[in-house]
């Protein structure tokens, strides 16, 4: 794996928080990749914009070299509302941990199971943000990985889908990601750089 040797942390809801994050993170760590869980149950995209201090408290102990959104199935917002809430939460993370790109994956909601089309919603809205960043994962699950409530994954489902999950990360991270520490050492090499290309984004995103 790719990733070996990166730390990534994983910023979401009970999938986070839950049998899914945790199948997730063993397979990654499995391969070298540090992963670090920041998941709370109920949480949508609207909703991690009121949580800023916090997860980025998180974010900035950890020094990620990658940062995964995994949202959808809470995200009962709709179109310009969604697509903001997305903006602000990119927008943050990029201000906050410029040398981490920032990707989002929505939650699984296969074809025929009750979230199926508000995820699928969700993830037109992370396209929208993300661009070439954002990982469909409506059907990354399958219906038989699902529970009775069509909203969580059972244990074996979590395992499954954590196995379809990982090498989708990593080849899509790994694509973004400079070589181990590269970027972060020349920033840090030259006095005030890190803080000058901080706002070189923040004047960006308020244009």
């Amino acid at each position: 794996m790719t990733l070996s040797n990166r730390t990534l942390l994983i910023v979401g809801d009970s999938w986070v928080a839950g049998a899914a994050g945790a199948a997730l993170a063993a397979r990654l760590r499995a391969a070298g990749v540090t992963v670090v869980l920041d998941g709370k149950v109920g949480r949508s995209a609207i909703s991690l914009t009121h949580e800023f201090p916090g997860v980025l408290a998180t974010a900035g102990a950890v020094h990620p070299d990658a940062v995964v959104i995994l949202l959808g199935m809470n995200d009962t917002a709709s179109g310009t509302d969604l697509r903001a809430a997305y903006q602000r939460i990119q927008h943050v993370f990029m201000a906050a941990l410029p040398l981490a790109p920032v990707f989002a994956l929505s939650n699984g909601a296969p074809e025929g199971t009750a979230h199926h089309d508000r995820v699928v919603a969700a993830e037109a809205a992370q396209a929208d943000v993300f661009g070439a960043r954002a990982i469909p994962g409506a059907d990354l699950a399958r219906p038989e990985d699902m529970n009775a409530s069509d909203a969580h994954l059972t244990h074996d489902g979590a395992g499954l889908w954590a196995q379809r999950v990982a090498p989708v990360l990593d080849d899509t991270i790994s694509r973004t990601l400079v070589a181990p520490g590269i970027g972060r050492t020349l920033l840090s090499s030259i006095p005030g750089a890190e803080r000058m290309f901080r706002a070189i984004i923040d004047q960006k995103g308020a244009q």
